[in-house]
This record gives structure tokens, C-alpha cells and sequence, in this order.
């Protein structure tokens, strides 16, 4: 993570969370999908430069996708596009840690406490298949053509910490999706 203040920049890892994700249902012609999943976060194993020196928590979610390249031809140009939402409650386990804050007084960074706060993370993602666009499309993995498996995104994030103000980022980017892995850019 990097994060740039009026005081300075600070850089370091985020908490590393370990989880499991069960695929609830899934609809291949309809293009929907539902997961919910279930991960740990690994208390204070992030950096306190970046406000990552947390508890451990756990995050509980709801995963969700829906495609439109089911719709009828009148529609068809929506096809290419997908909607994702993702809901995960992050629940901590344990007290606060430490955090660096800039400091207007000093010019610098000060170290202070940083609550254990309950957080509401969620998002959605709006996706554009570029595969719509060729006439090689039969509902199967992209082949050779590495351009028509990339996949422009925006992602709307928000943290709705309890009792706090909510943050939230919109963030471009895209994935590059392959027969056996997926690789995403921010």
C-alpha cells in the first residue's frame, strides 16, 4: 500500500487474511453466481505505517456476479458488460493497534492507537468483456487472442466503519483472464 499525505507519503504491506470461498449457486446460462466465503485476518501482521497493524479479525462475505450476455438481440449491445457485488463484515478479534498519523503540528507522522472497530466492506464492479466483440465467440475459454480475454473494470469500494464516516474509491482497471488463471490490475 502506498498513501500519500500532506505531511508524506508512508508505504507498507496490508494484513494478510487467509480464507475459503464456496461457490452457493451457479447458473452457466444465465450468467449468475453466488458465493459466500469466509477468511481470517492475521493480526498484526500488516504495517503500522500504513494503519495495517490490526487484530485479528474475521471476515465473513457474500459474493455475488451477474452477466448479460443472456439478454435478448434488442439488447445485445449490453452483452459484453457484468455486474459484481461483494459484501464482508469484518469482525475484530482483540484490541487495537498502532497506526502512523500525519501530524500538521510537526510536519511529520506521530504513532497512535488505532481501535479495534467493526467494518462493513463492500462493492460492486461494473465489467466489459471484450470476447463479445469478436465473431469467434461460441461460449467457450478465449483462444489466441490475448487482446479479446482482457476485461476493463471500474470497482466501487466502500468501508462503512461502525460509528465513523465511510470511505469509499473508485478504482479503473482491468483483468486479464487466461483458460486456468486470472490475473487483476488496479
Amino acid at each position: 500500500m502506498h498513501q500519500n499525505w500532506p505531511t508524506g507519503r508512508t508505504t507498507g504491506f496490508d494484513k494478510t487474511s487467509v480464507g475459503l470461498k464456496y461457490e452457493a449457486y451457479r447458473d452457466n446460462r444465465n450468467e449468475a453466481l453466488v458465493s459466500i466465503g469466509l477468511a481470517w485476518g492475521i493480526g498484526h501482521s500488516g504495517s503500522v505505517a500504513t494503519g495495517a497493524d490490526a487484530p485479528h479479525t474475521l471476515q465473513p462475505g457474500v459474493f455475488v456476479g451477474k452477466g448479460f450476455g443472456d439478454l435478448p438481440d434488442q439488447l445485445s449491445w449490453l452483452r459484453p458488460f457484468a455486474v459484481t457485488a461483494s459484501f464482508v463484515d469484518e469482525i475484530p478479534i482483540g484490541t487495537g493497534g498502532r497506526a502512523l498519523a500525519p501530524s500538521l503540528a510537526n510536519g511529520g507522522f506521530e504513532t497512535v492507537l488505532s481501535p479495534a472497530v467493526e467494518t462493513l466492506h463492500w462493492g460492486i464492479s461494473i465489467q466489459y468483456s471484450t470476447l463479445y466483440l469478436t465473431n469467434r465467440f461460441n461460449g467457450g475459454a478465449p483462444k489466441e487472442e490475448p487482446l479479446n480475454q482482457l476485461v476493463p473494470l471500474v470497482e466501487f469500494r466502500f468501508d462503512s466503519p461502525r460509528g465513523q464516516y465511510m470511505a469509499a474509491t473508485a478504482n479503473p482497471g482491468f483483468a486479464y483472464v487466461a483458460v486456468t488463471w486470472q490475473e487483476q490490475q488496479r
